[in-house]
């Protein structure tokens, strides 16, 4: 589990990667992802990622604003200390 803001996310490792391959880039083609179909709808549950359409049936796949924050709240980039993970009472 990963906290962000007012919100908790229950993330794997498949998620992570995920997260981090479309935050590399503003949209990814989704049959360019070699991702479990499991791992995108957990992530569109999340409210982490959407997709978008691309033209001639294609769809991409990109952070929403919420995923971008935990990227970014992660970025090894940043000064602050990182979250620590959410506990469980």
């Amino acid at each position: 589990m990963v906290a962000v803001r007012d919100r908790v996310y229950e993330l794997n490792g498949e998620d992570s990667r995920t997260l981090a391959a479309l935050g590399a880039f503003r949209i990814v083609p989704e049959q360019d992802l070699d991702i479990d179909h499991d791992t995108l709808e957990h992530l569109r549950d999340e409210g982490l990622i959407e997709t978008v359409d691309l033209g001639d049936d294609e769809r991409g796949l990109t952070l929403t604003h919420e995923g971008r924050d935990l990227l970014d709240s992660h970025s090894p980039d940043r000064e602050k200390q990182p979250l620590a993970p959410a506990c469980s009472d």
